[in-house]
């Protein structure tokens, strides 16, 4: 009896995805639009490896307690070394900036677009695969630094052609919090941790809930009503005790900047604002879809100083945000921003006999090499009738042919199928139409 043959499924592996041309252009030009900011903002691009040392990801204070015992893929390689395929970015840059720290000119501005692995259970807007723009600022402390990543941001939201009634960038400071909690709230340093976290949870469960919580932490009622009341503190709040608290001052003078810049109407404070990530040390920001179908954080960053102290360099002042493909993408989508994308090919060149397909190929090349992307059809004996549909059909937007007639006048017709308007013509004028009306 003959064994069956074992098929093998179409599928990509559960929370990754299939990138096929359509989905492509999308990526690319998400891609196109954080390189361009970037670049506009002076930072240079780097890649770190998509493969690390475990360890690099479970040292503390730096990839979270979830993202290592419950996201990260790992495994023993054959020299039975413990790695893992990279959750973030950011310990992989603190370790390559720790590397050459006394050799660069400060400040650092370095951006990376990179690929990224997480077990996470798949849902909307969360996947185990997906991609992110990673921009951060090293060696700067002042709030310069964080003004400029907020800047960035909304900067690249612009670019996509986002307006302010479209997203909005929340702004806290961890060491704002710290001081609320334990000088105000006299929530002293054993329970800290653990409140914030709860306060990282406040937005997305009960009031009910939230209070159970703190109740469950040995929280007092008068405790737990100020940490219900932090959503209500303003900027006015806030000013009133900056000479007290560093994070205090450190808003504000945030919020100056921000304003000086003419930026402020994208950003809120919001003192109920906690960045889950255990390694944030001041101000920490988030940004929000606002559209009522998907209302819904986005990305975060924020100040993370000290975190090259791992690797043995002292002192190094870092902030950064890092934006997805998934939201991102979400975001253009519900807020019809994404453009209309070209075909890959701006003409095809078709072939009208086997005599005739050399003369075909001279043309095609003549085009690509004046710099016009050109497809060359393939088959010697289709009739030019199914060519101009295969054109049609891949929304190529030109055609040109070329017949006896069009080889013995050294012409070619060129024929516009959004238009229907065809001209018989030399190949010079030809291809000058065509760069004419290239997108470029």
């Amino acid at each position: 009896m003959e064994k069956k043959k074992q098929e093998l499924t179409t599928q990509p592996y559960r929370g990754t995805r299939d990138f096929f041309p359509p989905e492509m252009q999308k990526l690319r030009y998400l891609f196109g639009v954080w390189r361009t900011v970037a670049e506009k903002f002076g930072y240079e691009e780097y890649l770190g490896p998509f493969l690390e040392a475990w360890e690099l990801y479970a040292a503390k204070n730096v990839s979270g307690e979830e993202i290592v015992n419950e996201q990260l893929y790992w495994f023993e390689d054959r020299g039975g070394r413990k790695v893992a395929l990279r959750p973030e970015m950011t310990p992989t840059v603190a370790r390559m900036i720790a590397q050459r720290y006394q050799q660069l000119p400060k400040p650092i501005r370095w951006f990376s677009i990179a690929n990224f692995m997480r077990y996470e259970r798949p849902q909307k807007g969360r996947v185990r695969e997906f991609f992110q723009l990673n921009l951060d600022i090293f060696g700067e402390p002042g709030v310069a630094a964080d003004a400029e990543a907020i800047e960035a941001a909304v900067a690249i939201m612009k670019e996509f052609g986002a307006s302010e009634n479209m997203f909005e960038i929340r702004i806290n400071n961890r060491k704002l919090v710290d001081h609320l909690l334990n000088s105000k709230f006299e929530i002293r340093n054993s329970k800290l941790e653990q409140v914030m976290r709860v306060i990282d949870r406040m937005a997305k469960q009960s009031n009910h809930q939230t209070i159970q919580q703190l109740e469950d932490l040995g929280l007092s009622p008068s405790q737990v009503k100020s940490v219900l009341s932090l959503s209500e503190l303003d900027l006015a709040d806030v000013d009133q005790i900056k000479d007290s608290s560093d994070g205090a001052r450190e808003v504000v003078d945030l919020f100056d900047l921000l304003a000086e810049r003419g930026i402020d109407r994208f950003v809120k404070f919001d003192a109920a604002l906690m960045r889950g990530l255990d390694y944030y040390t001041g101000n920490v920001f988030e940004q929000f879809d606002l559209n009522p179908n998907n209302n819904r954080s986005m990305f975060g960053g924020g100040r993370y100083d000290g975190l090259a102290d791992l690797f043995g360099v002292k002192d190094v002042a870092a902030v950064g945000f890092a934006p997805g493909d998934v939201t991102t993408l979400e975001f253009l989508e519900n807020w019809n921003l994404l453009p209309e994308f070209d075909a890959a090919a701006e003409v095809l060149v078709t072939v009208f006999n086997q005599d005739l397909r050399q003369n075909s190929w001279q043309i095609a090349q003549a085009l690509r090499e004046s710099g016009i992307k050109t497809e060359l059809y393939l088959k010697n004996d289709d009739s030019i009738t199914t060519q101009l549909n295969y054109a049609d059909r891949k929304s190529i937007p030109n055609v040109i042919v070329v017949g006896p007639g069009e080889v013995d006048t050294e012409t070619v017709v060129l024929k516009n199928l959004t238009t229907g308007e065809q001209k018989t013509l030399p190949l010079v004028e030809a291809t000058e139409s065509l760069r004419a009306a290239s997108p470029r």
